[in-house]
């Protein structure tokens, strides 16, 4: 079910760029287009992840949140942008270096980047905030209820705004 959702914004971005007047107009489809792809990739990449469950996890090492931060705002900035969201980086302390894998650290991100955009208004902010060993995703959306949040880390569980928004 979650594959069809970028599978479909991607044909609609294709045909989009296909009858658009002009070349920005295309351009903008095809940006919104290769969004919807790197979405699918981390998906069918999550979904083999879960498929090895007791294999080796992906090595650690020593990172840099504020780096793991821009990098994760370079990735999805064009992507808020065609929502008219903004998507800001603040470094609160600095970075003392965390031991964790990049993999890990970047599909986090990615994953409440992409849910605080999808659930917040257009023209709202989504923020990465940057503390001395954690981070932190915020954004302007209506938050979770109570019962969706004692449900919050069971696998394969959506809210009940999930399940309204397709």
């Amino acid at each position: 079910h979650q594959l069809r959702t970028p599978l479909a914004g991607l044909r609609l971005r294709l045909e989009g760029a296909q009858a658009a007047s002009t070349p920005a107009d295309a351009d903008r489809h095809l940006v919104a287009a290769t969004a919807e792809l790197d979405r699918l990739s981390l998906m069918i990449d999550e979904l083999l992840l879960l498929s090895r469950t007791g294999e080796h996890d992906a090595p650690g090492d020593v990172l840099d949140l504020g780096a793991a931060s821009a990098a994760a705002q370079e990735r999805w900035a064009p992507a808020l942008r065609d929502r008219d969201q903004t998507l800001t980086v603040s470094i609160e302390a600095a970075a003392a270096g965390v031991f964790a894998a990049q993999v890990d650290v970047d599909r986090a991100l990615d994953v409440l980047i992409e849910n605080a955009s999808r659930y917040s208004p257009e023209g709202t902010t989504v923020s990465i905030i940057c503390h001395e060993t954690m981070l932190e995703v915020t954004d302007e959306g209506p938050g979770l209820s109570d019962e969706d949040a004692a449900h919050v880390f069971d696998r394969f569980t959506r809210g009940g705004v999930g399940r309204r928004s397709g």
